[in-house]
């Protein structure tokens, strides 16, 4: 089965991990996925671009001019067709819309899946904004919606949650756990100046709820004094936040190393994962932490109380909650990480998510969605007994 995924990268973050991981497992399984990965035409190389080569899987590079520019998405649907791709698997609103708004003869017998990776709540009026709502209305047009956790489907239209092409796959990682990252010396550097140091990992924007974090270290200055927090990644929002910290008085308290691959190997090095965010997917960070035994503190948002609700290593916290966020820092720091069960949260994730599981769930998605395009009627529910090695 060939099968090629469509993605517009701002980054290397959870969905571009999640893409990358799923494409390798599906190497495995005997599928040949196919990475496109689009841009404006000023846009150099994307960071999805060298890792998706670095790891061996095969990558088109389709730069287009910005907006609903449905030539190029006919011209893409015209060389999918000509290479003989069985399905095709949009992550993200770009080629939801470029591709669902295009009539369904134009698609052949290829079926169209989607990945719903999480909406950013964007300003009313904003340019996403309009962008989300457009996403969303053309859902019913494609023939697979995925969506990575279940409060999902609460902002979703019901035509679209009751339909049978809706369906959960929660997000996977390799059940390995890879070797511990090296820090770079400047984080290195920072840790040896404080006595406990949290992390956060991701784009750096605005739903993420860094600047709450910061706002708290201020409140709670006494109780936390000691303490450093580390910052990883780039976004719109690093410039303020770095101001906020400055105007607050904590520059020596927190650290921005910026961007870094495979910033979740660092995750051993540090005493806990925080999340404060105000919406959220199903972070591939989260997985990460659990698999390393990191404990965490992460708002109550989108996917993450399913999988956090009963680990003992996790505390949830209200969105946006300053009260809650800092007193899951003062009790975070003060816990001894040999005194903390981590061990159940690293059983939760091999049982329900790792990439295997994951890929399996897909397979079965995919098999289900071609069946349909043949006439034949087919749950996406039955189960998948052997997937592994397979080949079509």
């Amino acid at each position: 089965m060939k099968v090629l995924h469509l993605i517009d990268s701002g980054g290397l973050y959870g969905a571009e991990h999640m893409l990358l991981t799923l494409a390798q497992e599906q190497v495995k399984q005997g599928l040949k996925p196919t990475i496109l990965s689009a841009g404006e035409p000023s846009e150099t190389e994307k960071a999805i671009e060298i890792e998706a080569r670095r790891i061996g899987l095969n990558v088109i590079v389709a730069r287009m001019r910005p907006g609903l520019n449905v030539g190029e998405a006919k011209r893409i649907l015209s060389w999918a067709r000509s290479e003989g791709f069985d399905l095709l698997h949009s992550h993200g609103y770009k080629f939801n819309i470029l591709l669902g708004v295009l009539p369904k003869r134009l698609r052949g017998t290829m079926p169209l899946a989607t990945t719903l990776h999480g909406y950013v709540n964007a300003y009313f009026g904003s340019r996403m904004s309009l962008y989300e709502i457009l996403d969303r209305q053309i859902l019913r047009r494609l023939d697979g919606i995925v969506v990575v956790n279940e409060r999902m489907r609460e902002r979703l239209p019901k035509e679209v949650v009751r339909s049978s092409t809706c369906v959960h796959i929660p997000n996977g990682i390799a059940s390995e756990l890879p070797e511990v990252g090296v820090l770079p010396s400047d984080i290195r550097d920072f840790t040896q100046r404080h006595r406990i140091v949290f992390t956060a990992i991701g784009r750096l924007s605005q739903e993420k709820g860094l600047d709450q974090l910061i706002r708290v270290a201020a409140v709670r200055r006494n109780e936390l004094e000691s303490i450093g927090f580390v910052i990883i990644g780039e976004g719109p929002s690093r410039l303020s936040l770095e101001e906020l910290t400055e105007q607050l008085g904590l520059k020596e308290n927190f650290h921005f190393p910026g961007y870094l691959p495979n910033a979740g190997q660092l995750l051993p090095h540090f005493h806990a994962l925080v999340m404060p965010s105000h919406t959220e997917g199903l972070p591939i960070t989260i997985l990460e932490a659990l698999r390393a035994g990191v404990p965490m503190i992460a708002s109550a948002v989108g996917g993450i109380p399913a999988v956090l609700d009963h680990v003992p290593s996790a505390s949830l916290i209200r969105p946006g909650n300053l009260h809650d966020l800092g007193r899951e820092l003062v009790n975070m720091a003060s816990r001894r990480p040999g005194a903390i069960d981590v061990e159940t949260g690293k059983a939760l994730f091999h049982q329900h998510y790792t990439s295997r599981i994951m890929a399996d769930r897909y397979c079965r998605l995919y098999d289900c969605m071609l069946s349909s395009k043949k006439g034949k009627v087919r749950s996406a529910n039955e189960p998948v007994n052997s997937i592994q090695g397979r080949s079509e």
